[in-house]
C-alpha cells in the first residue's frame, strides 16, 4: 500500500511538473509573440510620427546647390544662401541626424526692410548680382579656367574684353567709332593707343574729382568693366596680355568653386547692407565679389526678351555711288531699339564693305550709320545682323518648410535666377542706283606712230550736277574734258542710267573723224563702246614750171581739178589752198594769194604762172584726183606731169605734189606765109643789112683816127 501511495505521489509531482513547464513555455511564447506585435506597433508609430518633407529639396552636387522648380521642369536652378550665420540646407555634421527641410518660395518682402524703395533697389542689385555673377556671367566680367593662378587671356578674348560697351561710347563718344584690338599695342597705331590713353585719364579724373559720367557712372564703376581693364593694359608700359594677368588675373580667371563663392560673398555682403537678418558679412574676401557687388550699384539689367519686332530697322539699303571718295555710300542704318536692351548688332559684312568713318564691324542701337563700298552691290546682295542677349527671366527666393532650429539657427533662406540668351538675327535687302559707263577708245588710221593728243569733250547736256570722278574722268557741272592719243581708251563708270550723253572730239583739220555711238544714252549694267577713228588728211599740191627759149613766164595757165571718193562717187567741198612758190625760184616769183577752192560736182579750176605753187590742204585721204591743164600742148608748149606727157592722176594716199611743166622751143608764130621764096629773100635781106651795119662803123672809127 505504502508502495502504491509513494507512486501516485510520485505521478502527481511529475505531472506537476510538466503542468508548469507547458505553463512556462505558453507564457514564454506568448509574451515572445506580445514582443514581437508590440515592436511592429511601436515600428508603426515611429513611422507614423516621421513628419514628410513639404515644398522641393536642395541638392547639393560640387559644392554647388540646386533646385528643381515644378514652374521650370527638367532644369536645375543654382542657389545661393541668404543668411550668413544660419544652417546649410544640407547635411552637415552638426546636424546629426536631423532631417534638412524642404523649400518653398518665398521670403523677403517690403516688410523687411525700412522703406518699400530700399526692398526695390535691394531686389534689383540682386538681380543683378545673380545676373552677372555665376554661372550666367551676363556682363563677362569674368573668365571660369582650371587654374586660375596661371591664365592669361588669349588675343581673341582680349580683343573681346575692348569692344565698347554702349553706356561708355555715350559717356565718352571718341570711342564711338573706332574697333579697338590686341593689333593696335603690335602695330603701335598711335591714333588708337590715343584714344585708349585720354579714357584712362579722364576716368582717373572721375575719381581725383568726385564726379560721375553724364550716364551716372563713377570712377569704381567703370573701372570694373573688361574694357577699361583691358584699355589700361593697352596703355601700360608692359605686353598688354601680361600684364592684364598681372594687374586683373585674381578677379577676372577664377575656377568654377571660385565664381560660385564671390557671387554666393557678394549676396550676403549686398543683404547686410540692407540689414537682412542672420547676416554679419561686413567685409568682402573674393576681387570678384567686389567686381560683382560694384556693378549691381549701377549696371544695366535686362528683365524683357529680346523679340525681333521690338527693333526697328531699315527697310532697305540702297547703295549710291558718291563721286567725291569714289566709293558708293549707303542711305541711312539704323536700329531702333528700347533702351533698355543695350545692343550691340554685329554686322557680317560683304567683302569691300565697311561702315563709313568707323573701323567696327558691328553697331549700336538707336544711332544712324552709313555704309560704304568700294564697288557697286549687286542686288541679291544681304546684310546679315546678328545680335545676342542675356536677359534676368525670374528671380526666386525660397524658404524651407517646417521653419525649424537646430541648436537654436534656422536653415538659410536661398535666392537664384532664371537667365536666359537671345539671339536675334535680321537680314536686310541690298539695292544700288542703277548705273552704267561709257568705254572711249582713239584709233589713228594712214599715219604710222601717230603721237597726236586729241581733245574731247563728255558732255551731259540734261544734268549739270554730274560732278567729281567717275572712272578715268573728272567731271565739272555735268561736263569731262580728256585727250587720247591713237590706241589709248579710257572708261567712265558709275554713270546715272538714262543720262543721255554727247562725246565730242575737237577739229584739227589734218584729220578726218568717224565715230560710233559719239552720242546715246547710259545704259544700266552696261559699259558702252565708242569708238573715235581718225583718218590723217592729205595735201594736194600743185606747182607750174614755165621752159624754152620761147616760153612766155607771165602767161597765167588754168587747172582743172576733179576728186571724188572711193566709191567713185564726186565730192562738193570747199577746202582751202595756200599759195607759195616753187623752190628755188622765191627771189624771182611773187606767190600767189591764199584762196579756196569750191569743188562743184567734184570739179574746181586755178589759175597759175611760172614758179607759182598751191596746196589744198586736208582732203580726204585715198580720194581719186585727177589733174589737167587747160592749155596743155598748145601753142608750141609740151606740157608734162611730174614728167608725164598724159595728165595726173592717182589715189591720194598720202601728200601728193604735182607739177606740170610746159616747155616752149620754137619762135612764136608772125602770121606770114611761111613759102622758100619769101623766106630766102628775108635771109638775104638780113644779111646785107648787117654787112652795112659793119662797114657803118668802121668808117666812123677811121675818121675819128
Amino acid at each position: 500500500m505504502k508502495v502504491q501511495k509513494k507512486n501516485r505521489k510520485n505521478a502527481r509531482q511529475i505531472f506537476a511538473f510538466l503542468l508548469v513547464l507547458v505553463l512556462i513555455f505558453s507564457f514564454t511564447s506568448y509574451a515572445f509573440a506580445e514582443s514581437e506585435n508590440l515592436a511592429e506597433i511601436e515600428a508603426m508609430k515611429v513611422e507614423e510620427n516621421v513628419p514628410e518633407i513639404a515644398g522641393q529639396p536642395i541638392i547639393f552636387e560640387n559644392e554647388i546647390h540646386y533646385i528643381e522648380d515644378p514652374n521650370y521642369p527638367g532644369e536645375r536652378i543654382p542657389l545661393f544662401c541668404m543668411n550668413s550665420e544660419l544652417h546649410w540646407p544640407h547635411l552637415t555634421p552638426s546636424l546629426g541626424n536631423v532631417q534638412v527641410p524642404g523649400y518653398t518660395e518665398g521670403y523677403l518682402n517690403p516688410s523687411d526692410f525700412e522703406t518699400e524703395e530700399a526692398y526695390k533697389e535691394c531686389m534689383r542689385q540682386l538681380s543683378k548680382i545673380l545676373y552677372a555673377g555665376y554661372p550666367y556671367n551676363g556682363e563677362k566680367l569674368y573668365e571660369i579656367v582650371t587654374n586660375s593662378q596661371a591664365s592669361v587671356p588669349t588675343e581673341e578674348k582680349f580683343n573681346k574684353m575692348l569692344i565698347v560697351p554702349r553706356v561708355l561710347q555715350t559717356d565718352f563718344s571718341y570711342l564711338s567709332d573706332h574697333k579697338y584690338a590686341y593689333g593696335d599695342w603690335k602695330e603701335n597705331n598711335t591714333v588708337h593707343l590715343g584714344e585708349l590713353k585720354k579714357f584712362v585719364n579722364e576716368v582717373a579724373w572721375l575719381s581725383i574729382n568726385h564726379t560721375t559720367t553724364t550716364n551716372g557712372l563713377n570712377y569704381e564703376d567703370i573701372v570694373t568693366m573688361p574694357f577699361y581693364k583691358a584699355a589700361f593694359c593697352m596703355t601700360s608700359e608692359q605686353e598688354p596680355l601680361e600684364a592684364f594677368a598681372n594687374l586683373y588675373g585674381a578677379e577676372y580667371f577664377v575656377t568654377e568653386k571660385q565664381a560660385y563663392d564671390a557671387t554666393q560673398e557678394a549676396i550676403w555682403y549686398l543683404l547686410h547692407q540692407y540689414k537682412v537678418s542672420d547676416n554679419h558679412l561686413e567685409q568682402m574676401s573674393y576681387p570678384l565679389s567686389e567686381v560683382l557687388y560694384t556693378y549691381s550699384e549701377h549696371g544695366e539689367l535686362l528683365e524683357k526678351e529680346p523679340i525681333l519686332t521690338d527693333l526697328q530697322f531699315s527697310e532697305s539699303l540702297r547703295f549710291t555711288y558718291n563721286p567725291t571718295d569714289h566709293l558708293w555710300h549707303s542711305t541711312p542704318l539704323r536700329i531702333v531699339e528700347p533702351e533698355e536692351y543695350r545692343g550691340i548688332y554685329h554686322l557680317n559684312l560683304p567683302k569691300g564693305m565697311s561702315i563709313f568713318g568707323s573701323t567696327l564691324d558691328y553697331i549700336y542701337g538707336n544711332k544712324e550709320y552709313e555704309l560704304i563700298c568700294d564697288h557697286q552691290p549687286k542686288e541679291m546682295t544681304e546684310l546679315a545682323i546678328r545680335a545676342e542677349f542675356v536677359w534676368l527671366k525670374d528671380m526666386k527666393q525660397y524658404s524651407p518648410i517646417p521653419d525649424i532650429e537646430v541648436d537654436g539657427k534656422r536653415f538659410q533662406r536661398m535666392v537664384g535666377a532664371v537667365v536666359r540668351t537671345a539671339n536675334l538675327n535680321k537680314t536686310l535687302k541690298v539695292s544700288s542706283q542703277d548705273v552704267g559707263g561709257l568705254s572711249i577708245e582713239k584709233q589713228v588710221i594712214g599715219e604710222e606712230n601717230a603721237e597726236t593728243s586729241f581733245q574731247f569733250e563728255l558732255r551731259f547736256p540734261n544734268n549739270t550736277m554730274i560732278n567729281g570722278v567717275y572712272g578715268d574722268l573728272t567731271f565739272q557741272n555735268g561736263v569731262a574734258k580728256f585727250s587720247l592719243k591713237s590706241g589709248q581708251r579710257l572708261t567712265v563708270t558709275n554713270l546715272p542710267a538714262g543720262e543721255e550723253y554727247h562725246v565730242i572730239e575737237q577739229e584739227t583739220g589734218e584729220y578726218i573723224v568717224q565715230s560710233t555711238n559719239e552720242k546715246g544714252t547710259i545704259i544700266a549694267n552696261e559699259i558702252h563702246p565708242i569708238l573715235f577713228t581718225n583718218s590723217k588728211c592729205r595735201n594736194l599740191s600743185l606747182g607750174k614750171m614755165v621752159k624754152g627759149t620761147f616760153a612766155d613766164k607771165s602767161k597765167k595757165f588754168t587747172f582743172v581739178i576733179q576728186i571724188m571718193d572711193s566709191e567713185g562717187k564726186t565730192i562738193n567741198e570747199t577746202y582751202n589752198y595756200l599759195g607759195s612758190v616753187l623752190e628755188g625760184l622765191e627771189d624771182e616769183v611773187q606767190k600767189p594769194l591764199d584762196g579756196t577752192l569750191v569743188f562743184q560736182n567734184g570739179v574746181a579750176e586755178v589759175s597759175l604762172s611760172h614758179g607759182q605753187k598751191i596746196t589744198i590742204n586736208h582732203l580726204p585721204p585715198n580720194i581719186h584726183y585727177v589733174v589737167t591743164e587747160k592749155e596743155e600742148n598748145q601753142d608750141h608748149y609740151i606740157t608734162t606731169y611730174n614728167g608725164n606727157r598724159s595728165k595726173a592722176e592717182g589715189t591720194l594716199d598720202k601728200d601728193t605734189m604735182i607739177t606740170v611743166v610746159n616747155q616752149k622751143e620754137v619762135a612764136p608764130d608772125t602770121g606770114v606765109k611761111d613759102d622758100c621764096f619769101g623766106s630766102s629773100a628775108m635771109t638775104v635781106f638780113g644779111i646785107l643789112g648787117l654787112i652795112a651795119l659793119c662797114y657803118f662803123k668802121l668808117c666812123r672809127r677811121k675818121g675819128r683816127e
